[in-house]
């Protein structure tokens, strides 16, 4: 787990937002960032994107999810989400899908 990212220290939440600030996230790290690790999917490597996994329950969007655009690509696994005004990306892949599946599935 990392604990501090250059002078930048990891709270417990953590707050952050797209680009063009359209968006805003809030994720519960309360023991830091999970095993960061760069993506190997076409798309990360070309932006040298680093990751880390958070669960469903650790992410909230907090500001802006109609603003989101899902775009998936080659085997469609991966479901990646855009800031639609900005292109930039906040979400990839089960934290959103999880919870609106969660949201919409019968009781």
């Amino acid at each position: 787990m990392l604990k501090q990212i250059g002078n930048a220290k990891i709270h417990t939440h953590h707050r952050a937002s797209c680009h063009c600030g359209a968006v805003i996230l809030e994720v519960h790290l309360p023991n830091g960032v999970p095993t960061p690790h760069r993506c190997d999917c076409s798309f990360c490597k070309r932006k040298g994107a680093i990751v880390a996994a958070v669960s469903a329950s650790d992410l909230k969007v907090m500001r802006g999810e109609a603003a989101l655009m899902k775009y998936q690509f080659g085997d469609r696994v991966a479901e990646h989400f855009f800031v639609e005004t900005a292109a930039s990306t906040p979400i990839t892949d089960e934290a959103l899908t999880q919870r609106n599946s969660d949201s919409t599935s019968p009781a």
